[in-house]
């Protein structure tokens, strides 16, 4: 493929002009912050995609590592990708935000500046989303591998655990149940993302993921096509919420994981107000899972079971 020629120089991203990068098909966002040592295995993995139809977006945020000069040279090398890098340490969610944001494509994908992937993984993804146009996103299983390479195992997520053709069901499932990890590592249908901000608050992708899951299905493709790298949380230099905020003292505060959920159920639900009878049964969910105000588990969820088998046996709402 003459990538010269369908990858032109000028689709560039400008950080303070707005400007937007197209490709048809489909951008990748890779969020790195002092990833030399690793981010070269991820963009090899890229670069060894079946598909070449892509466009790579690095988003590196302050690096002070060499992480900024390995991309740049390989973005030399290969017009398929890019490199914006941030003045500052913005954040880790405020930098997949921005890939998301600033670019364009049919079909977007986060991967990790430390991870691996599977040569088919954008290509047996895009095949899925295109039989299955109902789907929000497509996800595979996850191999874990520690900082030297080694493998630590195989796991078999099931997205939300949900099948429910109902949106609201399938989001209230999500958040009742939880998400796995699989679906952040996958690739979405942009239409299916909702147009809202992401939280710099614990458990922003378990919001995000509920968001889109409201949307559309999550369908999962068999194989592990996506290789996370576990790190040893003793030996990081920084906290979880110094890393998702970019803030040294940031809190683990709970309360802003809450307020996130419902202030995007409010939002995404202004043009369905008939989706609001449900927020009572999801702030009770929400306090039970991440408030301080705890209910027993058994309470919500009898609850949420016995109001699914009265929409299931009624079906006034399982089209909707």
């Amino acid at each position: 493929m003459d990538t010269s020629s369908a990858f032109p120089e000028s689709r560039t991203i400008q950080d303070d002009s707005g400007t937007v990068l197209k490709h048809p098909v489909i951008v990748v966002g890779i969020p790195a912050y002092n990833e030399a040592k690793y981010i070269g295995r991820a963009l090899e993995s890229l670069q060894s995609q079946t598909s070449s139809d892509f466009l790579a977006v690095i988003g590196d945020n302050a690096s002070t590592d060499g992480t900024t000069e390995l991309c740049q040279a390989l973005a030399k090398r290969d017009p398929r990708f890019s490199v914006v890098r941030h003045d500052r340490n913005i954040g880790a969610v405020a930098n997949f935000e921005y890939l998301r944001d600033h670019t364009d494509s049919r079909y977007f994908c986060w991967v990790g500046g430390h991870d691996i992937l599977h040569p088919d993984y954008i290509s047996s993804h895009l095949r899925t989303l295109d039989i299955r146009t109902d789907a929000a996103a497509s996800f595979s299983y996850l191999r874990f591998i520690d900082e030297s390479d080694r493998w630590l195992r195989n796991e078999h997520d099931t997205g939300t655990h949900s099948r429910w053709r109902a949106p609201m069901l399938r989001y209230l499932w999500s958040v009742a149940v939880g998400v796995d990890l699989g679906p952040i590592h996958g690739v979405f249908r942009r239409a299916s993302m909702p147009d809202l901000p992401l939280h710099s608050c614990a458990a922003w992708d378990h919001v995000h993921l509920s968001n889109c899951i409201r949307c559309g299905a999550f369908i999962d493709v068999p194989g592990h096509l996506y290789t996370l790298r576990s790190f040893d949380e003793r030996r990081r230099e920084s906290t979880i919420m110094q890393r998702i905020s970019g803030e040294r003292s940031a809190p683990m505060d709970f309360g802003a994981t809450i307020q996130a959920f419902l202030s995007d159920f409010d939002a995404m639900s202004v043009d369905r107000p008939e989706d609001l009878r449900w927020r009572p049964l999801l702030e009770s969910i929400l306090n039970d899972r991440f408030g301080s105000r705890r209910v027993r588990t058994t309470k919500w969820l009898r609850t949420l079971a016995k109001r699914v088998h009265s929409i299931r046996r009624g079906a006034d709402l399982r089209h909707s």
